[in-house]
């Protein structure tokens, strides 16, 4: 544990760097083993890394997994680890399987969605000339023969693509590496709907009157109309349009606005909310490490690297293209007191797949940076703020799913 001796004062740190910070060596906790300072343990992919060596016992049964979902390709179809080697992949996983139920294109899908692209651009260019035929902006001729150019197009782009083999389908796969940390925090599951206001205007008399009886008969849209408020309001809106004319020929005469202060009253503007999307949702998690032996030490260095090395691109051979960051699976993880077992918490709404949008790092509590004596400027403090955006639109068959 920290005592007053043996810390190293960064800047912002105690005058002489003296306070007593070791780190203590133990070889084994209950429920995790992990490797001391005296053995040299190299990050590999299928560790499960954890923080703290408590976790999922009796004392802290609780706690999130962030599974890694990484992206295969290049010529070996591989995916690399931190060390550059290829990485290992977890078999009984299959992503793809799992991405099925998700509401969102499938990245397995890129050679169907380039075998399909032609036939989708002859289609449109076709339709578009035909609108044009139908405006009456294009004779028979000229439309007939550029929907025969825009079929040739298409077949031509289907024979490039096949023959140049230019989109592969790029494999998402689960690795055997993943992170098991605390709850931080309280748990929050936001979810939002995007609704834009809209003003229907005269339109809304359809909508209010459309199904008052026959179109014609007693009670209907006419009748409406004809009569009463009806009258009054298309009589004041036609007045008040004709207004404009000779106040476009230079004349102020805004007998619209005479109409609203005289009789102290405005039209109906018929708003309504109309519903766009669902927002997607966001999960932030906030961290302070403060490891107490060499096995923790090292294991938040692994964690934190292993954050920032998936959220990153990497990048094809040719620097032409930047491919995906992995995708995070999040779920929530409890133990049971009684059987011991740990698995996904089911009071607790799932996540689907993740993308991980921010990292921020702080080395040193409080605004100070110091480091454990003897360990070549190991922080003894570090903290982490994680923000993931979930890729998916919810809807209430996902929400039924559990998420």
């Amino acid at each position: 544990m920290a005592d007053d001796d043996n810390t190293t004062g960064g800047a912002g740190g105690t005058a002489g760097g003296t306070s007593k910070n070791k780190l203590t060596t133990t070889s084994k906790t209950a429920g995790h083993s992990y490797v001391t300072a005296d053995q040299d343990r190299e990050a590999t992919d299928g560790d499960t890394l954890y923080y703290p060596q408590e976790l999922f016992t009796d004392s802290q049964p609780n706690g999130i997994q962030f599974f890694i979902n990484a992206r295969r390709f290049g010529k070996d179809n591989t995916v690399e680890d931190m060390n550059g080697n290829a990485a290992a992949t977890n078999p009984n996983v299959i992503v793809a399987e799992e991405e099925s139920d998700q509401n969102r294109s499938q990245a397995d899908q890129g050679e169907d969605a380039q075998k399909q692209s032609g036939a989708v651009l002859a289609a449109l260019l076709a339709g578009y000339q035909a609108n044009k035929f139908l405006a009456g902006n294009s004779g028979l001729t000229k439309t007939a023969g550029s929907m025969v150019a825009a079929a040739g197009l298409g077949t031509a782009v289907n024979y490039a693509m096949d023959a140049g083999n230019w989109i592969q389908n790029m494999e998402t796969v689960r690795l055997l590496k993943s992170i098991q940390l605390h709850v931080p925090q309280s748990i929050v599951a936001g979810y939002t709907a995007n609704w834009n206001e809209a003003e229907l205007g005269i339109a809304g008399i359809l909508g209010r009157y459309g199904n008052s009886g026959d179109f014609f008969g007693d009670g209907g849209l006419m009748e409406n109309i004809a009569n009463g408020e009806g009258a009054e309001f298309f009589t004041r809106n036609l007045i008040a349009g004709a207004a404009n004319i000779p106040k476009a020929a230079g004349a102020n005469a805004d007998l619209g606005a005479l109409f609203e202060v005289t009789s102290k009253k405005v039209n109906n503007p018929f708003k309504e909310q109309l519903f766009k999307s669902m927002g997607f949702r966001k999960f932030a998690f906030n961290y302070v490490f403060s490891p107490r032996n060499p096995g923790e030490a090292k294991m938040v260095q692994d964690i934190v690297k292993t954050f920032k090395y998936h959220m990153h691109p990497d990048i094809e051979e040719k620097g032409m293209f930047l491919i995906y960051p992995s995708e995070f699976a999040i779920e929530f993880m409890h133990k049971d007191e009684n059987t011991g077992e740990v698995s996904r918490n089911m009071n607790l709404p799932k996540v689907s797949s993740c993308a991980l949008t921010n990292v921020k790092v702080t080395y040193g509590p409080d605004g100070m940076f110091n480091t454990f004596a003897n360990t070549g400027g190991m922080p003894t403090e570090t903290t982490v703020e994680l923000a993931f955006t979930e890729l998916e639109t919810l809807t209430r068959r996902r929400i039924q799913d559990g998420l």
